[in-house]
């Protein structure tokens, strides 16, 4: 297995960073892991929702936040995120516990429901062959594009070695990534048959693959 040395890989980073003026903010990226119920949002549930008289099974309120199962149908339904995130009249201002929630209890409760509202952290093994041949192939290795006719051949991992060990791949792909025409993909790309942008799945993943020294299987 190939892998860059995590050290180079830092001060590529830094590097990058320090010189570039038209980058994006740095992504932070914990390669895999996602907010979860048992990890992350039960403590804030219980704390302004599944408390004694409130949400607990007793039938002071509907529902029994007390654990995953039962708040199940209404998160799939969408009550939940409606009165938390869009609404936020959830806690309510005459509520006996917490009648708000703070900023940081917010961002974590709307990524997990954006990531699916998960039980338990499900962490990503981000490697070439499972995962990230088939996100390049998509966006970087058509034909018309990096596909060994013009610049580069993007079809099999040692085609990328020299981009990654230069740096250039993790510039085009992370730092300059929204730039239009030097991004990558770039805005231009649908003309040639490819997505414009990354979805943010693909990018995470790229991100982990990146972190991890981008390793081939």
């Amino acid at each position: 297995m190939q892998k860059i040395s995590k050290v180079l890989f830092f001060f590529i980073f830094i590097s990058i960073f320090a010189c570039s003026k038209d980058s994006v903010e740095p992504v932070d990226n914990s390669c895999g892991t996602s907010y979860s119920y048992s990890t992350d949002v039960k403590m804030i549930i219980d704390q302004s929702c599944a408390y004694s008289g409130c949400h607990d099974g007793s039938g002071a309120a509907p529902g029994n936040y007390t654990s995953f199962d039962g708040m199940i149908d209404v998160l799939t339904l969408g009550t939940f995120e409606n009165r938390v995130i869009v609404a936020k009249n959830m806690p309510p201002l005459d509520a006996p516990g917490p009648t708000e929630l703070t900023e940081d209890e917010l961002k974590i409760i709307g990524a997990w429901l954006n990531a699916g509202f998960p039980e338990d952290v499900n962490p990503i093994a981000a490697t070439y062959e499972s995962s990230i041949q088939a996100i390049i192939d998509n966006s970087c290795a058509y034909s018309g594009c990096h596909d060994g006719g013009g610049i580069g051949d993007y079809g099999l991992y040692q085609g990328l070695e020299s981009v990654i060990s230069s740096g250039s791949f993790f510039n085009r792909v992370v730092t300059i990534r929204e730039d239009e025409v030097s991004g990558m993909p770039p805005l231009r790309a649908p003309d040639f048959g490819g997505p414009a942008m990354l979805t943010e799945e693909e990018f995470q993943l790229m991100l982990c693959w990146i972190e991890n020294g981008y390793p081939e299987n």
